[in-house]
């Protein structure tokens, strides 16, 4: 439903800036029923120009998306956001801690236990 919305909005505002006889130079802002923010988009000539932001229902960045001279070269998302996929777990510090810590008995077991009884 959301998704209907936003693109009934992006839409909307399309048809307005080829029917109005000026175009759109600065920022646009489109809002939810309950009065939240939906998205913020700057124009440059009548063309997205610069960064759009859309926001949620509670008006949380969802993403950022930036234009140049209409056409879209990135998409940004907030880091709560991104989905690293199946390296997911490489993005949580308390992987890299207990790493670490492997890595450090590891190295105590090898340097102090196994090499003990080595004769070089």
């Amino acid at each position: 439903m959301k998704k209907i919305i936003i693109f009934s909005a992006m839409m909307l505002s399309m048809w307005i800036g080829l029917v109005s006889a000026q175009p759109m130079d600065g920022k646009e802002k489109t809002y939810y029923e309950n009065g939240q923010v939906m998205a913020i988009t700057e124009y440059s000539k009548g063309v997205k120009h610069g960064i759009s932001q859309v926001f949620d229902e509670q008006g949380k960045l969802k993403y950022e998306e930036i234009y140049v001279k209409g056409a879209m070269v990135d998409k940004i998302f907030p880091a709560s956001k991104r989905d690293y996929g199946p390296f997911k777990v490489f993005a949580n510090p308390l992987f890299w801690v207990g790493f670490v810590a492997v890595c450090g008995l590891l190295w105590f077991l090898f340097s102090k236990v196994l090499l003990k009884n080595q004769h070089i």
